[in-house]
Protein backbone atom coordinates (compact mmCIF):
# COMPACT_ATOMS: atom_id res chain seq x y z
CA UNK A 1 0.00 0.00 0.00
CA UNK A 2 1.05 3.59 -0.57
CA UNK A 3 2.43 5.25 2.52
CA UNK A 4 0.07 7.39 4.59
CA UNK A 5 1.10 10.67 6.24
CA UNK A 6 2.08 9.00 9.51
CA UNK A 7 4.30 6.47 7.75
CA UNK A 8 5.99 9.16 5.68
CA UNK A 9 6.75 11.12 8.85
CA UNK A 10 8.03 7.95 10.53
CA UNK A 11 10.38 7.33 7.59
CA UNK A 12 11.50 10.95 7.52
CA UNK A 13 12.50 10.90 11.19
CA UNK A 14 14.46 7.66 10.82
CA UNK A 15 16.21 8.89 7.68
CA UNK A 16 17.13 12.07 9.57
CA UNK A 17 18.93 9.86 12.12
CA UNK A 18 20.94 8.31 9.29
CA UNK A 19 21.71 11.71 7.73
CA UNK A 20 22.98 13.10 11.04
CA UNK A 21 24.64 10.12 12.72
CA UNK A 22 25.35 7.55 10.00
CA UNK A 23 24.36 3.98 9.28
CA UNK A 24 25.36 2.30 12.56
CA UNK A 25 23.32 4.69 14.70
CA UNK A 26 20.40 4.41 12.30
CA UNK A 27 20.45 0.61 12.63
CA UNK A 28 20.70 0.85 16.43
CA UNK A 29 17.63 3.09 16.59
CA UNK A 30 15.73 0.89 14.15
CA UNK A 31 16.55 -2.23 16.17
CA UNK A 32 15.22 -0.60 19.33
CA UNK A 33 11.93 0.11 17.56
CA UNK A 34 11.46 -3.59 16.85
CA UNK A 35 10.67 -3.95 20.56
CA UNK A 36 7.70 -1.57 20.45
CA UNK A 37 4.61 -2.94 22.22
CA UNK A 38 1.01 -2.94 21.05
CA UNK A 39 -0.97 -0.03 22.52
CA UNK A 40 -4.37 0.16 24.17
CA UNK A 41 -5.72 1.84 21.03
CA UNK A 42 -5.03 -1.20 18.87
CA UNK A 43 -2.22 -3.38 17.49
CA UNK A 44 0.66 -1.24 16.27
CA UNK A 45 3.63 -3.61 16.31
CA UNK A 46 2.95 -5.34 12.99
CA UNK A 47 2.43 -2.09 11.11
CA UNK A 48 5.48 -0.42 12.66
CA UNK A 49 7.70 -3.44 12.05
CA UNK A 50 6.59 -3.67 8.43
CA UNK A 51 7.40 -0.01 7.89
CA UNK A 52 10.75 -0.45 9.68
CA UNK A 53 11.65 -3.32 7.40
CA UNK A 54 11.04 -1.26 4.27
CA UNK A 55 12.85 1.89 5.43
CA UNK A 56 15.85 -0.12 6.69
CA UNK A 57 16.19 -1.82 3.31
CA UNK A 58 15.87 1.49 1.50
CA UNK A 59 18.43 3.32 3.65
CA UNK A 60 20.94 0.48 3.57
CA UNK A 61 20.61 0.17 -0.20
CA UNK A 62 21.05 3.88 -0.83
CA UNK A 63 24.04 3.87 1.54
CA UNK A 64 25.55 0.98 -0.42
CA UNK A 65 25.07 2.75 -3.74
CA UNK A 66 26.76 5.89 -2.44
CA UNK A 67 29.67 3.99 -0.90
CA UNK A 68 30.25 1.92 -4.05
CA UNK A 69 29.58 4.89 -6.36
CA UNK A 70 26.92 2.96 -8.28
CA UNK A 71 24.21 4.92 -10.06
CA UNK A 72 20.74 3.64 -9.32
CA UNK A 73 17.30 4.49 -7.97
CA UNK A 74 15.09 2.84 -5.36
CA UNK A 75 11.31 2.66 -5.76
CA UNK A 76 8.88 1.94 -2.93
CA UNK A 77 5.41 0.45 -3.48
CA UNK A 78 5.68 0.21 -7.25
CA UNK A 79 2.21 -0.82 -8.50
CA UNK A 80 2.14 -2.59 -11.86
CA UNK A 81 -0.61 -3.67 -14.21
CA UNK A 82 -0.40 -6.68 -16.51
CA UNK A 83 1.33 -5.10 -19.48
CA UNK A 84 0.27 -7.89 -21.84
CA UNK A 85 -3.42 -7.60 -20.91
CA UNK A 86 -4.02 -3.89 -20.37
CA UNK A 87 -7.79 -4.30 -19.97
CA UNK A 88 -7.33 -6.62 -16.98
CA UNK A 89 -8.02 -5.20 -13.50
CA UNK A 90 -4.98 -7.10 -12.15
CA UNK A 91 -2.57 -4.99 -10.09
CA UNK A 92 0.44 -6.08 -8.05
CA UNK A 93 2.62 -4.07 -5.65
CA UNK A 94 6.38 -4.46 -5.25
CA UNK A 95 7.69 -3.49 -1.80
CA UNK A 96 11.15 -2.59 -3.07
CA UNK A 97 12.71 -2.19 -6.50
CA UNK A 98 16.26 -1.10 -7.28
CA UNK A 99 17.11 -0.19 -10.85
CA UNK A 100 20.71 0.37 -11.96
CA UNK A 101 22.29 0.43 -15.43
CA UNK A 102 23.50 -3.14 -14.86
CA UNK A 103 20.66 -4.95 -13.12
CA UNK A 104 17.23 -4.65 -11.54
CA UNK A 105 16.72 -6.08 -8.05
CA UNK A 106 13.36 -6.48 -6.33
CA UNK A 107 12.53 -7.59 -2.81
CA UNK A 108 9.60 -8.67 -0.69
CA UNK A 109 9.91 -7.23 2.84
CA UNK A 110 8.86 -9.31 5.85
CA UNK A 111 9.03 -8.51 9.55
CA UNK A 112 7.21 -11.29 11.39
CA UNK A 113 7.81 -11.60 15.13
CA UNK A 114 8.71 -14.95 16.64
CA UNK A 115 10.63 -17.94 15.32
CA UNK A 116 10.41 -18.54 11.56
CA UNK A 117 10.92 -21.55 9.33
CA UNK A 118 11.43 -21.38 5.55
CA UNK A 119 10.35 -24.41 3.53
CA UNK A 120 9.53 -25.36 -0.08
CA UNK A 121 10.58 -22.59 -2.52
CA UNK A 122 10.12 -19.89 0.14
CA UNK A 123 7.20 -20.48 2.47
CA UNK A 124 7.77 -18.58 5.71
CA UNK A 125 5.93 -20.00 8.74
CA UNK A 126 5.85 -18.62 12.26
CA UNK A 127 6.12 -20.89 15.29
CA UNK A 128 2.73 -22.69 15.30
CA UNK A 129 2.85 -23.28 19.03
CA UNK A 130 3.07 -19.59 19.88
CA UNK A 131 1.67 -17.67 16.93
CA UNK A 132 -0.91 -19.97 15.30
CA UNK A 133 1.36 -20.91 12.44
CA UNK A 134 0.75 -17.81 10.31
CA UNK A 135 2.59 -18.21 7.01
CA UNK A 136 3.50 -16.26 3.88
CA UNK A 137 4.23 -17.77 0.48
CA UNK A 138 7.02 -15.40 -0.51
CA UNK A 139 7.96 -17.47 -3.55
CA UNK A 140 4.46 -17.16 -4.98
CA UNK A 141 4.40 -13.39 -4.34
CA UNK A 142 7.82 -12.99 -5.89
CA UNK A 143 6.91 -15.01 -8.98
CA UNK A 144 3.92 -12.72 -9.60
CA UNK A 145 6.12 -9.64 -9.14
CA UNK A 146 8.95 -10.72 -11.43
CA UNK A 147 6.63 -12.06 -14.14
CA UNK A 148 4.77 -8.74 -14.18
CA UNK A 149 7.92 -6.60 -13.99
CA UNK A 150 9.89 -8.24 -16.81
CA UNK A 151 7.81 -6.81 -19.72
CA UNK A 152 8.31 -3.31 -18.26
CA UNK A 153 12.05 -3.83 -17.99
CA UNK A 154 12.21 -5.07 -21.57
CA UNK A 155 11.14 -1.60 -22.76
CA UNK A 156 14.18 0.01 -21.13
CA UNK A 157 16.89 -2.35 -22.35
CA UNK A 158 19.43 -0.30 -24.27
CA UNK A 159 19.63 -0.81 -28.01
CA UNK A 160 22.42 -3.22 -28.86
CA UNK A 161 22.52 -4.74 -25.36
CA UNK A 162 21.52 -8.09 -26.86
CA UNK A 163 20.22 -9.80 -23.73
CA UNK A 164 17.88 -12.78 -23.96
CA UNK A 165 16.28 -11.84 -20.63
CA UNK A 166 16.56 -8.52 -18.80
CA UNK A 167 18.74 -9.07 -15.69
CA UNK A 168 16.39 -9.25 -12.70
CA UNK A 169 17.19 -10.70 -9.26
CA UNK A 170 14.66 -11.14 -6.43
CA UNK A 171 15.17 -11.68 -2.71
CA UNK A 172 13.25 -11.64 0.55
CA UNK A 173 14.41 -9.10 3.14
CA UNK A 174 13.71 -10.22 6.70
CA UNK A 175 13.90 -7.72 9.53
CA UNK A 176 12.81 -9.11 12.89
CA UNK A 177 14.03 -10.27 16.29
CA UNK A 178 13.14 -13.94 15.80
CA UNK A 179 15.53 -16.59 14.54
CA UNK A 180 15.15 -18.12 11.07
CA UNK A 181 15.47 -21.83 10.29
CA UNK A 182 16.01 -22.01 6.53
CA UNK A 183 15.11 -25.63 5.78
CA UNK A 184 15.05 -25.21 1.98
CA UNK A 185 17.39 -26.99 -0.39
CA UNK A 186 20.34 -25.25 -2.04
CA UNK A 187 18.56 -24.49 -5.32
CA UNK A 188 15.63 -22.80 -3.53
CA UNK A 189 17.99 -20.72 -1.39
CA UNK A 190 19.87 -19.61 -4.50
CA UNK A 191 16.71 -18.78 -6.49
CA UNK A 192 15.21 -16.66 -3.71
CA UNK A 193 17.69 -15.72 -0.96
CA UNK A 194 16.40 -14.60 2.43
CA UNK A 195 18.60 -11.67 3.45
CA UNK A 196 18.98 -9.55 6.58
CA UNK A 197 21.08 -6.57 7.59
CA UNK A 198 24.13 -8.81 8.03
CA UNK A 199 23.99 -10.38 4.56
CA UNK A 200 22.53 -7.62 2.35
CA UNK A 201 25.78 -5.92 1.30
CA UNK A 202 27.50 -9.22 0.60
CA UNK A 203 24.64 -10.16 -1.70
CA UNK A 204 24.84 -6.82 -3.51
CA UNK A 205 28.60 -7.29 -3.95
CA UNK A 206 27.95 -10.67 -5.57
CA UNK A 207 25.28 -9.31 -7.91
CA UNK A 208 27.30 -6.29 -9.05
CA UNK A 209 30.39 -8.42 -9.56
CA UNK A 210 28.33 -10.66 -11.84
CA UNK A 211 26.43 -7.90 -13.68
CA UNK A 212 28.94 -5.48 -15.21
CA UNK A 213 27.44 -4.61 -18.59
CA UNK A 214 25.20 -1.56 -18.93
CA UNK A 215 21.83 -2.91 -19.95
CA UNK A 216 19.14 -0.49 -18.77
CA UNK A 217 18.37 3.10 -19.67
CA UNK A 218 17.83 4.08 -16.04
CA UNK A 219 17.07 7.75 -16.68
CA UNK A 220 14.21 6.89 -19.03
CA UNK A 221 12.83 4.05 -16.90
CA UNK A 222 13.08 5.96 -13.62
CA UNK A 223 10.67 8.66 -14.77
CA UNK A 224 8.01 6.07 -15.58
CA UNK A 225 8.61 3.94 -12.51
CA UNK A 226 8.49 6.93 -10.16
CA UNK A 227 5.18 8.08 -11.65
CA UNK A 228 3.74 4.61 -11.06
CA UNK A 229 5.11 4.45 -7.52
CA UNK A 230 3.54 7.85 -6.75
CA UNK A 231 0.22 7.20 -8.50
CA UNK A 232 -2.73 7.33 -6.11
CA UNK A 233 -4.96 5.88 -8.83
CA UNK A 234 -2.78 2.78 -9.21
CA UNK A 235 -2.71 2.25 -5.45
CA UNK A 236 -6.50 2.57 -5.25
CA UNK A 237 -6.85 0.10 -8.13
CA UNK A 238 -4.51 -2.29 -6.33
CA UNK A 239 -6.57 -2.03 -3.13
CA UNK A 240 -9.76 -2.64 -5.12
CA UNK A 241 -8.20 -5.66 -6.82
CA UNK A 242 -7.33 -7.15 -3.42
CA UNK A 243 -10.76 -6.27 -2.05
CA UNK A 244 -9.58 -3.86 0.67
Amino acid sequence: MAKNTGERQFDKKLIAVYDKYGLNKFLDVSASLLNIKDTANGPKKGRVNGELCEVVLRVMTEHYLRERKIKGQVFHSLVLANKEYQRSDFRTELDFTLLTPFVCITAECKSFSGELTATDKCLLTRDPGRLKGLSADVARQTNIHTTTLLPYLQEYVRGGAQVSRPPLYPFCFLYSNGALNDARDKSARSALPILNIMTLFKYYDMIFKKCTREVYNVQKAAKVFQRMADSEILHIQHANYLGY
